[in-house]
């Protein structure tokens, strides 16, 4: 009746409560089957899949032979290969963040077999290749990921780093410009377009992007550097070089 009302905080309260009442039993009862089920299901609905995974495993420890028990075991099993998936994913994340990106890719590939629609797995993909030299293999990995209808800001960047290495600047920018528009307060981003833009003498586009970048954080370091560039490509003064005069 609280969902019906769209009363969330009934909802929610109710839910506390269930919970609580579970809790207390399990406590003074543990080998409960009915409290054991009845608790691993609620955190199942609840999307506490690690915890529904212990009390729904111990249930089936003690739970007698039925049709009951027979779908909590294909339940069980279903979130035992998510949570290894979700393992999977994490280690080839952490694999890409030490710098192994081989170890990186043979894992990902192993989740993609079992995951093929996960944008995510086809992220990793393109990252271990880009950063391995395999651009054409990153770029199709990147365009998988807006196929399976993910657009971030992360992708459009990876793929413009891709155009730009296979040899389409005009692209790369335009993939950088998306970006921006998903992410318009990214310094990398507006450098890496202002530093683009320096490149192609679009000294305009490039003072305008670099201002932006400024807005956001007056030290960083990058576009410090880029503004000095441009100006020493455009012959005018920063304020680094009005204060140090």
């Amino acid at each position: 009746e609280a969902m019906d009302a769209d009363n969330h905080e009934a909802y929610d309260k109710a839910i506390q409560s269930q919970v609580a009442i579970l809790r207390r039993g399990l406590e003074h009862n543990p080998l409960s089957e009915l409290l054991l089920s009845e608790f691993g299901l609620l955190n199942l609905f609840l999307g506490n899949d690690e915890i529904a995974y212990d009390y729904l495993h111990e249930y089936l420890k003690i739970a007698p032979e039925g049709e009951k028990r027979d779908l909590i075991a294909k339940r069980v099993q279903e979130i035992t290969e998510q949570l290894d998936n979700e393992k999977t994913l994490h280690e080839a994340f952490d694999e890409m963040q030490l710098g192994n990106e081989e170890q990186a890719l043979r894992l990902i590939e192993g989740f993609i077999v079992n995951n093929p629609k996960s944008w995510s797995g086809w992220f990793i993909k393109g990252w271990a290749h880009r950063r391995l030299g395999s651009y054409d293999a990153a770029q199709k990995a990147f365009l998988t990921c807006l196929e399976l209808g993910e657009r971030n800001a992360d992708i459009y960047n990876e793929l413009s780093i891709c155009s730009l290495e296979l040899g389409n600047r005009d692209l790369a920018k335009e993939y950088l410009a998306i970006a921006l528009d998903l992410d318009t307060d990214n310094v990398k981003l507006l450098g890496n377009l202002a530093f683009l833009s320096l490149q192609d003498e679009q000294f305009n586009e490039a003072h305008e992007l670099l201002e932006r970048a400024k807005l956001v954080d007056p030290a960083d370091p990058a576009v410090k550097h880029l503004q000095q560039e441009l100006a020493r490509r455009t012959g005018t003064e920063t304020e680094e070089d009005i204060i140090d005069g």
